[in-house]
């Protein structure tokens, strides 16, 4: 499975962005400035998954993306509904053996 991030916007705070798999568009995403990952792509786990659910990116550590609808520069709504489905089509290929990558431009 290859999960696309591509970040569209940089303010001072935050760092946003959207979300595909295979070509479709999923959601979209902020993160925070300072910790965010470098560009390039990832192995994920459902362990070691980056995506969380939340509203804004001031609370997040190193390597978390917030998902869901883009509200302002570092806020998203929706967060909830998104995370869930993401996680599941992330655990479903995570049991079919599938290797899931996480390709950040």
């Amino acid at each position: 499975m290859d999960i696309l991030l591509k970040r569209t916007k940089r303010s001072r705070y935050a760092v946003d962005g959207f979300i595909t798999i295979n070509g479709q568009r999923i959601c979209e995403t902020a993160e925070n400035v300072k910790n965010c990952l470098e560009c390039g792509t990832y192995r994920i786990s459902l362990r070691q998954m980056p995506f969380r659910a939340g509203n804004g990116v001031h609370t997040l550590k190193k390597g978390h993306i917030l998902v869901g609808e883009a509200l302002v520069p570092g806020v998203v709504i929706h967060s909830q509904p998104h995370y869930d489905r993401l996680y599941e089509r992330i655990k479903k290929a995570s049991q079919r053996g599938t290797e899931i990558l996480l390709t950040i431009i």
